[in-house]
């Protein structure tokens, strides 16, 4: 489990990421021909952004599966 200055920064990075994947969509639909190495980066953005989703979604199973602690 991340700590929570460490979930932060993770969520910062994929927020980044993000961000730079749907900039790089909205130039290409003003009509900017993206390059080579623009299709590459956006595979290494959306793989950030899936990984924390993932990671996510799994601390959330982990939460609700555990037994209540009273």
């Amino acid at each position: 489990m991340l700590s929570q200055s460490s979930r932060h920064l993770a969520y910062l990075a994929a927020a980044g990421s993000g961000v730079l994947l749907a900039g790089a969509y909205l130039f290409q639909a003003l009509g900017y021909a993206p390059g080579q190495m623009c299709f590459w980066q956006r595979y290494a953005h959306a793989l950030a952004v899936l990984i924390l989703a993932s990671a996510e979604a799994r601390s959330t199973v982990e939460f609700f599966a555990s037994p209540a602690v009273i």
